[in-house]
């Protein structure tokens, strides 16, 4: 996805009405977060264990 079409299709949720708030966007971000990146950290800890002589 190039720049303009990001723009293009915040422009398109806006006219809709659809466009979330900020304070949603980041809910969603704060929620995501809270699910996978335990995961990414158990993951790479066991990455980092298996390289270990």
């Amino acid at each position: 996805m190039k720049p303009s079409d990001l723009n293009a299709e915040a422009e398109r949720l806006i006219a809709a009405g659809k466009m979330p708030s900020f304070e949603e966007v980041i809910a969603a971000i704060k929620s995501v977060r809270a699910e996978y990146a335990p995961k990414i950290k158990a993951a790479r800890k066991a990455a980092q264990e298996k390289r270990k002589p």
